[in-house]
């Protein structure tokens, strides 16, 4: 009796020192072409999209493909902010509504809206928080007066409006709307 418990128990060893062989084994060699996996790709580029947001200001990014454009968002619209960041306005939305967006297009060391006038009916943004990543396609291109607010006022569709100055015309915005599909 004592005999067969202990060859039980032999056996029982052995059976799970094969198990953890295999298992080490195909977790050592899963990924023998050193390609990362889809998970780790899936990890860095999250990482790298929301680097900046540690910093407690930074609200999300915006990101244009068309125009080379992925930049922080942080919360204001002041020469500070501007500065380093593309800046929301305040009274607006922040992952509905009118989510409104200023940013300088020259003369400052980060000039995120410079290419801005480039943009075209239908072209891609991307609204990218810590929550989601929301696509938004532009569906109108205008000039206003400096003084226009009305483009900061709520609205019942989702759309991002970008809002910057048009060169050489100082009391004049070009204001580029997209809209959630």
């Amino acid at each position: 009796m004592k005999r067969k418990k202990t060859i039980l128990i032999i056996m029982i060893i052995i059976i799970i020192l094969i198990c953890c062989g295999i298992y080490g084994y195909f977790k050592f060699f899963k990924n023998k072409s050193n390609e990362p996996s889809i998970e780790e790709i899936i990890d860095n580029k999250t990482e790298e999209i929301l680097e900046d947001e540690n910093e407690e200001d930074v609200i999300g990014h915006l990101k244009i493909d068309k125009i080379e454009l992925n930049a922080p968002i942080k919360d204001g619209t002041e020469l500070s902010i501007l500065k380093t960041a593309i800046g929301h306005f305040k009274n607006t939305g922040y992952l509905s509504g009118n989510i409104c967006f200023a940013a300088h297009n020259r003369g400052y060391n980060q000039n995120f809206f410079e290419r801005l006038n480039e943009l075209q009916k239908g072209d891609k943004v991307e609204y990218i928080t810590k929550y989601e990543t929301q696509e938004y396609y532009i569906t109108d291109i205008k000039e206003i007066q400096e003084t226009d607010l009305s483009v900061l006022e709520p609205t019942e569709q989702d759309q991002i409006t970008m809002i910057t100055c048009i060169k050489n015309q100082r009391e004049k915005r070009l204001c580029v709307i997209a809209e959630k599909r």
